[in-house]
């Protein structure tokens, strides 16, 4: 695509040379102005042009005082608020260190900073927490830390107290999260070993872990999960944002194919999507040969997938073929249950949504996020961060548009304090009982 990439520098150069250049803070909110202006395809029912002017303007009186010295810090807030109102998943604002880790995790590069990846929130009424991910290959994978697992201290110290009575819009309650939160990156990024105190089905536990650069991006992998009936195999499929996860896919079913497995239950809960490219390759690996198009306000692109090999077809564009080639690739033909909830959004809703549309496997879970109808991507901003914006339409092969949410098979609720409590997961129990399994 560099034809038209080549001509949309062109044009922002153009644009971006006619500015008065009167501060770093409308400077970098008339780049994402022309950004939208240009780009912006979703389904917002705002007029944007005046919610664009009507911003502009508050821009303008927020830096009437500081003229030309006004700070980056001024447009993002605005800039921000501007994106919240258009309410649409796929368009927001990245800062520079948001948009630092994104890469990160999109290449698989070691992060620049110590973890031991997890995502965990805190419990209400309490000062403890509950795991929600844990990331393959980090210090709290190898520990051996499950999502459901309740903390409740590290080192034996309790996780400082937040005061629920205060407005939680306040500073004071930011204040106590923020240093609630705080107090376990203090000891991950300290670099010394440190001891976790956890709950598990109610039984106390302790692990001691270390915090590590290790690599940000997000691979699938195959869950433990004791007790489980003979011939099912639970695959965790967090992200399709890190390259290399088709290809992963792919390995995996190739063992599954390996070891005789007859059921496959994939869990993308909070997957939050990712690349296209990898959305599409990988599911192939359990799903007849996918096919993905989409509408820019420009034109119709289309990536299809045929025995290993990821076409991208635009009439427009001489570099339209070849886009991913997997390297022995597969054709899982065994039962298939999706796992999904509320956070699951743009690659995993198209993923389920295919699932369902060929008519593959089951869906079990929450209704998705809400954005498998459209799709985004990023632009540079020059404070270093980035804006993302909904840029395409998704539409099945045959020129229905995509739904703009998965409705699952079984509806089952994502139920956290279930399995804090007894260590039970309603919604794989319910993929097993689909199936004629018992649960373990």
């Amino acid at each position: 695509m560099k034809i038209k990439a080549k001509w949309l520098l062109i044009t922002l150069a153009v644009l971006f040379g006619s500015m008065a250049f009167a501060s770093p803070a409308t400077d970098l909110f008339h780049q994402v102005k022309i950004y939208l202006q240009i780009n912006y395809n979703g389904f917002s029912k705002l007029d944007l042009a005046a919610h664009l002017k009507k911003y502009e303007a508050l821009l303008e009186q927020a830096c009437a005082a500081k003229k030309d010295t006004c700070e980056f810090e001024v447009a993002r807030g605005i800039i921000n608020q501007m994106i919240a109102e258009l309410e649409d998943g796929h368009t927001y604002y990245l800062t520079p260190e948001e948009y630092e880790q994104t890469r990160q995790e999109q290449s698989g590069q070691v992060s620049s900073t110590l973890r031991i990846g997890i995502q965990y929130n805190r419990i209400a009424g309490s000062s403890d927490y509950v795991i929600e991910k844990v990331v393959s290959g980090g210090p709290a994978f190898e520990a051996g830390l499950l999502r459901g697992d309740r903390l409740t201290a590290i080192d034996k110290q309790p996780f400082p107290s937040v005061d629920e009575k205060l407005d939680p819009k306040s500073a004071e309650f930011a204040k106590q999260e923020t240093a609630s939160r705080a107090f376990l990156t203090g000891f991950v990024r300290s670099g010394k070993p440190f001891a976790i105190s956890i709950l598990r089905a109610g039984k106390p536990l302790e692990l001691v872990m270390q915090g590590k650069n290790f690599s940000a991006g997000e691979l699938p992998y195959w869950v433990r999960v004791p007790n489980l009936p003979t011939g099912v195999a639970v695959l965790s499929l967090p992200s399709f944002n890190t390259r290399g996860t088709a290809q992963k896919l792919h390995d995996l079913f190739a063992q599954a194919i390996a070891y005789n497995i007859q059921t496959v239950i994939v869990d993308m809960r909070d997957n939050g999507g990712g690349f296209v490219t990898e959305t599409v390759a990988g599911v192939s690996a359990f799903m007849p040969d996918v096919t993905l198009a989409y509408n820019t306000r420009y034109d119709r692109k289309e990536f299809s997938y045929r025995a290993g090999s990821l076409f991208y077809l635009d009439s427009s564009d001489p570099e339209s073929g070849l886009a991913l080639k997997i390297n022995k690739p597969v054709k899982f033909r065994g039962q298939i249950a999706v796992l999904v909830n509320h956070e699951s959004a743009s690659g995993a809703e198209v993923a389920a949504d295919a699932v369902q549309y060929a008519r593959r496997g089951v869906v079990i879970g929450e209704k998705t996020y809400g954005i498998a109808n459209t799709g985004t991507f990023p632009s540079d901003l020059i404070d270093k961060g980035a804006i993302e914006i909904t840029h395409i339409r998704t539409i099945h092969a045959n020129g229905t548009p995509l739904p703009d949410f998965v409705t699952p098979n079984y509806e089952v609720k994502n139920d956290l304090e279930e399995l804090m409590k007894s260590g039970r997961d309603p919604m794989l129990e319910k993929a097993l009982d689909v199936f004629g399994y018992k649960a373990p």
